[in-house]
């Protein structure tokens, strides 16, 4: 079997199964050992947290390896999961450990909507994106940034696919983050569902198609609010992506490139929807890097401080 956890990338293990327990769990390959003897990886520390009304919400803060976070407040950034039914949990994220290695703290949570917590949890937010889902991530930030070791004034959001569009939605609503970047996210539900691989399945949580309900569709639309955008936004997107067409990256710069506001778009040609995951190995490079360099313009970061 492969077992990965927050601090170590994927290794195939031996065990003995019976019903939801394994013993004699035994580690085979050491694939990334040269590799990570090299690096200081930063281990997740547990938190929740709760909205006014709602569930509690489970969550993880990363600081940069080797930081003492009582020393200075630390320029944060937000990430947000695709999907949205999926979830956050106990594995390695290469992208969380490059930005905390580079002086960056990351939280990263399962709001409303998120697998992994019940039906009710993840019905929440059905036809009603950017509501219980926002608010679960504003308390999310709110809870940490009590905790006075991270900068209020030094925050940034990013996410793909389901998390572009909170990120999308995000600067809308708020112009508290002074950076985001969105990846593959939506801005307008009204054309997802003509342009997308599976846009025409949010007739069903929309109780029909846009034509019939456009009020529904335009209100849970970023493109919307477009006109509140105020945070600097790195749009990233793929030609050849199928379940959120570039048309939805192009809408937002566009809109936001009209108005005058500090906006960029990169086009990766010939990747799709999976470019993080399993696009050409140096787009993903150079995805990174554009992430990086992003966050460490904007919240005023460049030089990597885990030594201070």
């Amino acid at each position: 079997m492969a077992i990965t956890t927050a601090t170590l990338p994927n290794d195939i293990w031996v065990a003995d199964i019976s019903k939801e327990t394994m013993t004699n769990k035994r580690r085979l390959t050491r694939v990334n050992q040269d590799w990570l003897s090299q690096l200081a990886i930063s281990e997740p520390i547990h938190f929740s947290s709760r909205s006014a009304n709602g569930p509690e919400v489970e969550g993880w803060i990363l600081y940069p390896p080797g930081r003492i976070p009582a020393r200075s407040l630390i320029p944060t950034i937000l990430e947000i999961h695709g999907g949205p039914m999926i979830m956050y949990g106990y594995v390695f994220f290469l992208e969380f450990q490059l930005l905390a290695s580079q002086g960056f703290a990351v939280i990263y949570t399962n709001p409303r909507g998120s697998m992994g917590y019940g039906q009710e949890f993840v019905a929440a937010i059905r036809g009603n994106w950017g509501n219980h889902d926002y608010m679960d991530l504003m308390a999310a930030m709110d809870y940490v940034l009590s905790k006075g070791t991270l900068d209020p004034n030094r925050l940034g959001v990013a996410g793909g696919s389901y998390g572009g569009y909170m990120t999308n939605w995000i600067v809308t609503q708020t112009h508290r983050f002074k950076a985001a970047v969105s990846m593959r996210g939506i801005s307008n539900l009204y054309s997802l569902f003509g342009t997308s691989d599976g846009g025409f399945l949010k007739a069903d949580d929309y109780g029909g198609p846009p034509w019939v309900f456009p009020e529904k569709y335009m209100k849970r639309s970023p493109i919307k609010y477009v006109a509140n955008v105020r945070t600097p936004l790195l749009i990233i997107h793929s030609t050849l992506d199928f379940r959120v067409p570039i048309e939805q990256g192009e809408q937002f710069y566009t809109a936001l490139k009209f108005q005058g506001r500090n906006v960029r778009m990169i086009r990766f040609l010939n990747d799709t929807h999976e470019l993080s995951r399993s696009g050409n190995p140096w787009h993903r490079v150079i995805r990174l890097e554009h992430i990086l360099s992003w966050f460490q313009k904007h919240l005023k970061l460049t030089t990597c401080t885990n030594n201070e």
